[in-house]
């Protein structure tokens, strides 16, 4: 096997891809941990795999200095991360280091996913930890990964994700089967309520909560001041790339945001939602995406299987509350800004 196969790309969001060249179906394993957002980036993506192949193919015939071994990957790996771990790096893996350096995944061939996690994200992955073992005595409309091999120390985390399930795998998810998934995540932990008074004092001071914002969260206030909400576990970073459909099910994978009090819906309007806003969708296309009669027939459909009956528009206007203060917290402010735009269009039917 030639000695150089690996091949480290830099994300647009600074995150590193460490792919495997060695072969044709490695490449394809490799891009596991990119799914793109839109049909322009899944052409991209396209692309981008042509052109890896292409590398992979011209590896075997010359030497090409962009592509490294093993060794010079270890190094790499010890250099970026700057501690003393075993990675269990082999030929077939591919690897995904966070943009900011504190947590490693690697991918032994879709067999399964071993993550590492440190500084920030160590609490996030020991949380993680915690999560499974929650779900994985509850659940029965979605799938989740055995986890194996925890190693919690003082200052880091890791664990292995293994799939083997006996559904055949998707490529899409199913809108309905997602609500199915959804409610059934959702109502996990025990009923739990809180007070829409509650609910606006945690936005209390917020730094990304503008003077506007407030007159919105009074008004919210005083329109609710009786209402409660059931609350329930809410996965808070259900996107595209944390989840995998198979036959009647869907896999759901990271754990590291997963809140025990989160707000119904917030799951359903953050898969479909901030997708678009992070795909830098026209705010107005948006809208009419929201308001919409088959996402509005998914929202009831969701809402009646909790037997909720708080006002969908009120937990929209609350999930992009959160949204901005989560995104301005974590350094997104191009994306705050857009959930900023999309709110003032939206508060307006509150």
């Amino acid at each position: 096997m030639h000695k150089n196969i690996f091949y480290t790309y830099i994300g647009s969001n600074k995150a590193v891809y460490i792919l495997n060249l060695s072969s044709f179906k490695y490449v394809n394993i490799s891009l596991e941990f990119y799914k793109p957002l839109g049909i322009k980036r899944n052409i991209l993506k396209k692309v981008f795999i042509s052109y890896l192949c292409t590398l992979s193919f011209l590896s075997k015939l010359f030497n090409i200095n962009s592509l490294k071994n093993i060794d010079a990957i270890k190094d790499f790996l010890a250099i970026k991360i700057d501690k003393t771990i075993d990675f269990n790096i082999d030929f077939s893996s591919s690897i995904f280091i966070s943009a900011t350096g504190d947590k490693v995944i690697v991918n032994h061939t879709n067999k399964y996913f071993e993550k590492f996690a440190f500084l920030d994200s160590y609490t996030k992955a020991c949380h993680e930890v915690e999560i499974y073992k929650l779900i994985n005595t509850k659940k029965n409309y979605f799938l989740t990964s055995s986890m194996k091999k925890i190693n919690i120390q003082k200052n880091s985390c890791s664990f292995q994700l293994h799939n083997n399930f006996i559904e055949s795998k998707l490529n899409k998810i199913d809108d309905y089967i997602l609500v199915e998934s959804l409610v059934d995540f959702f109502s996990i932990c025990e009923k739990s309520y809180k007070s829409i008074l509650s609910i606006c004092s945690e936005f209390k001071d917020n730094t990304y909560i503008n003077e506007k914002f407030e007159e919105l969260i009074l008004k919210i206030k005083n329109k609710y001041k009786d209402e409660i909400i059931r609350v329930g576990l809410t996965h808070w970073d259900f996107k595209i790339w944390n989840v995998q459909a198979y036959e009647n099910r869907i896999l759901i994978y990271d754990f590291e945001e997963t809140k025990l009090d989160g707000l119904p819906l917030e799951d359903l309007y953050n898969y479909y939602i901030d997708a678009k806003i992070m795909a830098n969708e026209d705010i107005n296309s948006i809208v009419s995406f929201i308001n919409a009669q088959w996402f509005n027939d998914l929202r009831k459909d969701y809402l009646n299987k909790i037997a909720i009956k708080t006002d969908a528009q009120l937990l929209l206007v609350l999930y992009l509350l959160n949204r901005v203060v989560f995104y301005g917290n974590n350094g997104g402010d191009d994306i705050v800004k857009r959930y900023i735009l999309l709110l003032e269009t939206i508060e307006k039917d509150i």
